[in-house]
């Protein structure tokens, strides 16, 4: 009796084993899988407190070149494709022993939001490089309004353009925290002087061209803090800072005529 019942265990146990087999080779063929498909690592050269991009957006372009199981064969190409979006300054990826990808994104942060008389909006960038303004998260920069030229999406401005003089602007007012937290708006006018529309009072800052404009910002920073008293934030309309060693303080529009004495530099 005992030989039969360890004569149909055995028949069992061959019956069953090609299947066992069968479904261990499934799950070691399901774990090598997933040892290959390992997730992407996104690393971020800054903080995202605010951003133009996300790895949402990243992730067609670099779908493009990644194999069915998640990896890439030629990481310079997925450099090149990851940077084609317009808000990646650069990227770097590599992969570790173990097989994760790893991808490094610096992104373009932008400086001055413009805004052309078409309504149609430009972020640029410290590097004087042109961003759609519809990209990610709003950033809180200062916004340029006035007679302004449409800037070319995704380019670089040149260092001889008015894009080029408003950064060295933004440049200097950055300098200083005062100025960070006291622009609100610059304005372009005909002659590219700049005018700056603070974000404390009812009046306009006339600047002039870029020209000693260090010298021009420190003046009005000293006479914000020492010269002008309470109520000249609502009693002067314009206060004109191009001419030398002197501030003054307007209830109408500066004329041509002082607008000529602007051979007087600083």
């Amino acid at each position: 009796m005992s030989n039969k019942i360890t004569y149909r265990l055995l028949r069992s146990l061959k019956l069953l084993l090609p299947l066992l087999v069968g479904m261990g080779l499934f799950t070691l063929h399901a774990r090598v899988g997933l040892q290959e498909s390992k997730p992407i690592q996104w690393h971020w050269e800054q903080p995202k407190t605010s951003s133009l991009v996300s790895t949402e957006d990243l992730m067609p372009l670099a779908e493009v070149i990644l194999g069915p199981d998640g990896t890439a064969a030629n990481l310079d190409e997925l450099e090149k494709s990851l940077a084609s979006h317009p808000a990646v300054k650069n990227c770097e990826a590599w992969k570790t022993a173990n097989g994760t990808l790893h991808i490094q994104i610096h992104e373009r942060v932008p400086v001055l939001r413009l805004v052309h008389s078409s309504g149609r909006h430009r972020y640029i960038d410290k590097e004087n490089y042109a961003l759609p303004a519809f990209l990610g998260a709003p950033f809180r920069v200062p916004i340029v309004t006035g007679v302004l030229p449409l800037a070319p999406e995704g380019r670089y401005l040149g260092q001889d353009s008015l894009f080029a003089r408003l950064n060295r602007l933004q440049h200097y007012m950055a300098q200083d925290s005062f100025w960070l937290a006291m622009t609100e708006q610059i304005d372009v006018l005909p002659d590219t002087q700049f005018v700056l529309i603070p974000k404390l009072g009812q009046h306009e800052v006339w600047l002039g061209s870029i020209e000693h404009m260090p010298g021009k910002l420190l003046k009005m920073k000293h006479f914000y803090t020492f010269g002008l008293h309470e109520e000249g934030w609502t009693e002067y309309k314009y206060i004109d800072a191009r001419f030398k060693g002197q501030v003054v303080c307007r209830k109408s529009l500066p004329t041509n005529a002082a607008q000529e004495l602007e051979m007087n530099h600083e």
